[in-house]
């Protein structure tokens, strides 16, 4: 799995929202992944994201 594979977008809201590809859709369908929750965060030289997955 490479970080190509997870994505973050955003829904009509400006809520950022994961999207999986390839492996990581692979391996949370495995997991049984039915909600993932994203924040984001950024400074002038820094950025964050914390992810928690539900299933």
């Amino acid at each position: 799995m490479g970080w190509r594979d997870i994505g973050i977008r955003e829904n009509p809201s400006d809520e950022p929202f994961l999207v999986f590809s390839g492996p990581a859709q692979e391996l949370a369908t495995q997991r049984a992944v039915i909600l993932a929750f994203v924040t984001l965060s950024h400074t002038q030289h820094h950025a964050i994201a914390c992810i928690v997955l539900d299933g």
